[in-house]
């Protein structure tokens, strides 16, 4: 069966996601104010810092991605297609859509505007409660852990600076590392040697990240403002009708897509 279809019905039917948290913000709101920000710090002030902590963390959760999709290609005897290697078109049009206006126009829905509705339960509550509707907007296994760990970094930038601006452009670098650059400069060398590379280059971005992450300043979410247990939070964001549909089709289409 051509996966093909599949990706695309799945980046089509991402879309109701407002729709899902526009009923949890309409019945389940409450009086609590969103926590001051605070001044950038930690990862806010990093610059490049963040770049590498981010590109370790996406390589490190794609290792553990690929071994999943190893073992569900054993069960069912089959490889495990990864989605983006079937999404195919000219380089331009690739740039623009998968490296220009999907990480703006993701930033915009999940770091603004999501984020934003979220903040009255608390920044923990915010940061991960929109990496976990980042993650499964994507809609497939081989990067579904990486983009929740990516969601939550950029979310705490977007509360540190006060905007989407530094969360944007690292999204967009991020992108275009992995989906250009370095397949480029790695199709530029023999063969024999480019697979090796790539795992080399690889494995150095997520040694140099763990390091980062080791000693980089922890600035992490605030406390929640309000009164509201976890386990209310939990409910109100997880079991309104809009967000139960929502996770339900994802689920289907990460079935679809990885067992094809």
């Amino acid at each position: 069966m051509d996966g093909k279809p599949l990706v695309q019905l799945a980046s089509q039917l991402s879309a109701p996601v407002p729709g899902g948290l526009s009923h949890l913000l309409a019945h389940g709101q409450t009086d609590a104010q969103p926590a001051a920000r605070r001044k950038p710090g930690g990862l806010a002030g990093t610059g490049g810092k963040a770049v590498l902590l981010c590109l370790g963390a996406t390589y490190a959760l794609n290792y553990v991605s690929l071994f999943i999709n190893f073992l569900i290609g054993l069960a069912k005897g089959a490889p495990v297609i990864n989605p983006l290697a079937e999404i195919t078109g000219d380089p331009l049009s690739t740039f623009l859509f998968a490296g220009l206006v999907a990480p703006i126009m993701e930033e915009v829905v999940f770091r603004k505007i999501l984020l934003d509705r979220l903040l009255p339960y608390g920044e923990t509550f915010a940061v991960y409660g929109t990496a976990f509707l980042f993650a499964l907007f994507h809609a497939n296994l081989s990067q579904l852990l990486y983009a929740f760990v990516l969601g939550a970094i950029f979310a705490l930038l977007t509360l540190r600076t006060g905007g989407i601006r530094l969360s944007a452009l690292l999204h967009i670098i991020i992108n275009n590392i992995g989906a250009f650059l370095l397949p480029y400069v790695l199709g530029l060398l023999p063969q024999s040697l480019s697979e090796g590379m790539a795992y080399a280059v690889t494995g150095g971005l997520v040694l140099v990240g763990a390091v980062l992450w080791r000693f980089m300043p922890k600035d992490g979410p605030a406390p929640a403002p309000q009164s509201l247990t976890p386990g209310e939070k939990r409910r109100a964001f997880l079991l309104n009708p809009g967000m139960l549909a929502y996770i339900i089709l994802i689920v289907i289409l990460i079935a679809l897509v990885t067992m094809v």
